[in-house]
């Protein structure tokens, strides 16, 4: 083994022992696909359904961004918690779909609320 090796292997045994390695992503569940032999083009395969994925998010995501501003106008602090409560489960209902690096965050009900109330929003009337 070289001193690289060594040096590597001593990097990761560390980093175990700190945790760095607990809950990652898809941890306990098989990797998919891989009971499947790898055909000609298995990569573009991938690729588009990758591709796919990430436009019915995108689609989804302008679409809730969409829903965020029919919140502005509510009249009560209730309905906006609620509204955003539903907007809240739909980013909910994408991330299960998506991998760890492209999920969207949940909006902080508090911080929805008092732009709500700063603004004045729901109380005016167009």
């Amino acid at each position: 083994m070289s001193w690289l090796e060594s040096l590597v292997d001593d990097h990761i045994r560390r980093a175990a022992e700190r945790g760095d390695f607990d809950d990652l992503p898809g941890s306990g569940r098989p990797i998919p696909g891989l009971d499947r032999p790898y055909g000609p083009g298995w990569w573009a395969r991938q690729f588009v359904e990758r591709e796919r994925l990430a436009e019915a998010a995108r689609e989804e995501l302008d679409d809730i961004d969409r829903a965020l501003g029919e919140i502005w106008p509510l009249p009560s602090e209730s309905r906006v918690r609620s509204a955003v409560r539903d907007l809240n489960l739909r980013i909910e209902a994408l991330n299960a779909e998506l991998p760890a690096h492209r999920r969207a965050p949940p909006f902080e009900f508090d911080e929805i609320v008092d732009l709500w109330r700063r603004f004045g929003i729901g109380r005016r009337r167009t």
